[in-house]
């Protein structure tokens, strides 16, 4: 993975950090735990070159979503996302893939999906709708 700086990433252990410095060895920024900022040395690699436990640099940070899965019913509680046209969310039984304006079920016979109604939908997102997919984070794989 390429880090740059002034972009946030997610550490191991699941929390925000930012690079502020990128340099031919290492890389300086913070991770923000209990509410504060805290400062860490990564090498180029992401790893911390302190004691520091589970705060690898594994992806890039995605904000939570200001939404309540258990509003879905289990069949399709695995991923939702939103579509452009009408900016509705759906929630999907499997990942779904892009196809021009909205998500669409990658395999018919094993693909299920629901509108998800608007009172019910995430109220926070503000990013393009290509950049929607959430999967439900019961689901997430644990590093």
């Amino acid at each position: 993975m390429t880090f740059e700086p002034n972009k946030f990433y997610r550490i191991k252990a699941g929390d925000k950090a930012i690079v502020y410095a990128v340099y031919e060895r290492e890389m300086h920024g913070a991770v923000f735990i209990a509410d504060e900022w805290c400062i860490v040395v990564w090498d180029r690699n992401g790893k911390p070159t302190g004691s520091q436990y589970n705060w690898d640099l594994v992806g890039p940070w995605v904000e939570p979503l200001d939404f309540d899965w258990s509003c879905l019913p289990k069949w399709a509680d695995r991923f939702i996302a939103m579509d452009e046209h009408k900016h509705r969310w759906c929630a999907y039984s499997n990942k779904p893939i892009q196809f021009e304006a909205i998500w669409i079920e990658q395999s018919r016979e094993s693909t299920l999906w629901l509108v998800i109604p608007v009172n019910y939908a995430p109220k926070n997102y503000t990013g393009d709708w290509k950049d929607s997919l959430r999967m439900n984070p019961k689901y997430e794989e644990k590093k």
